[in-house]
């Protein structure tokens, strides 16, 4: 490949494809390629090209996905004995098939177990497979529902709650919603049963939600749809963060 005509590069810059001019420079100075066909060569340069953005992708997709601990990840799950997980049931779910048959995970266990590292795992390998995330606790997420209430903004939020393929809740029913709160949560539910996935991380067993919403039809149609659709992973045994080890 010999030397690129500078007045190229300047062209490819100011058509902001400023890293695949660098590429082009590059290879332009590897005397490695110089027999590659042009065929070769173009391939060769497509590629490292495709690699760069869809890393920068699956990079903008972590960090917008706002999860609570970015350096969670599958391979850093701890399987020891007592804690009730299976590595195969992780296996088939860090594949992510069970997002794009919009199917939902629950995860339940005592505080420390590691709910939460789990779902960010799971929310990293979603990432990875170009799978648009989000994580925040229930009690926020109503929050924010609220305020958006208050300024007319109520649709526009929960859109924003559906729009992600992944939707992780953190926390939930910690606290007893309010009438309204468990209303959203039906209606958030409700919609994106066919369009994504979410994963509910919660100390309580789902038949204690039911106890903690006062209105009991909607309590009975927002845990009929979740547990029904449901992988469902009890973690067990002692506090994760009496541990010294990396993963949870």
């Amino acid at each position: 490949m010999a030397m690129i005509n500078e007045q190229t590069i300047e062209k490819m810059r100011k058509m902001k494809m400023n890293h695949l001019a660098q590429i082009l420079m590059d290879l332009s100075q590897n005397e490695a390629i110089r027999s590659l066909t042009f065929e070769e060569k173009v391939g060769l340069l497509i590629d490292t090209e495709w690699d760069y953005r869809q890393n920068n992708r699956v990079s903008r997709l972590i960090r917008e996905a706002g999860l609570i601990d970015i350096a969670a990840c599958i391979e850093g799950i701890n399987y020891r004995d007592g804690r009730n997980i299976n590595r195969e049931q992780i296996y088939k779910l860090s594949t992510c098939d069970y997002i794009r048959a919009h199917q939902d995970i629950l995860i339940l266990g005592t505080t420390g177990t590691g709910k939460s590292y789990l779902s960010c795992a799971l929310g990293n390998a979603a990432c990875r497979n170009r799978i648009t995330t989000r994580y925040i606790s229930l009690v926020d997420m109503f929050d924010e529902l609220a305020l958006a209430a208050e300024v007319g903004a109520l649709s526009k939020a929960i859109d924003s709650f559906i729009k992600p393929s992944l939707l992780i809740l953190d926390d939930c029913f910690l606290t007893r919603p309010s009438t309204e709160d468990a209303e959203r949560l039906l209606k958030l539910v409700e919609k994106r049963m066919h369009v994504g996935s979410t994963i509910y991380c919660s100390q309580l067993q789902p038949k204690d939600w039911h106890e903690r919403i006062s209105e009991k039809i909607v309590a009975d149609a927002i845990c009929d749809r979740i547990v029904h659709r449901c992988h469902v992973i009890n973690l067990e045994g002692e506090s994760m963060r009496k541990s010294l080890k990396v993963g949870f």
